[in-house]
């Protein structure tokens, strides 16, 4: 019985920890990228899926989750000849 408050106190140390860490992945444990930071040259990375449409700043974007096929990684130069355009998550896009 002596224990008991040993383990109630190591439960919630670990509560604590748990929710932290959610809390960083929600907000995506990064800021988003300036898209205009990003050179022509620099690596993003697309899903090579028949559906995608959007490349990222980071392999890990929550926005790539359900990709079933490859992430690769490519210029951003060559992501835009392929069409597709900054993620909503990883970017931070200006309005024009």
């Amino acid at each position: 019985m002596k224990k008991l408050p040993l383990v109630f106190a190591l439960f919630l140390a670990m509560a604590f920890a748990v929710a932290g860490c959610h809390e960083e992945e929600e907000q995506g444990g990064f800021k988003p990228v300036d898209i205009d930071s990003v050179a022509p040259s620099d690596t993003v990375f697309i899903c090579t899926g028949r559906s995608a449409k959007r490349f990222h700043a980071i392999d890990s974007c929550s926005g790539l989750s359900k990709c079933t096929k490859e992430i690769n990684g490519l210029t951003k130069a060559q992501a835009m000849e392929k069409k597709r355009t900054p993620c909503d998550i990883c970017f931070k896009v200006h309005k024009k």
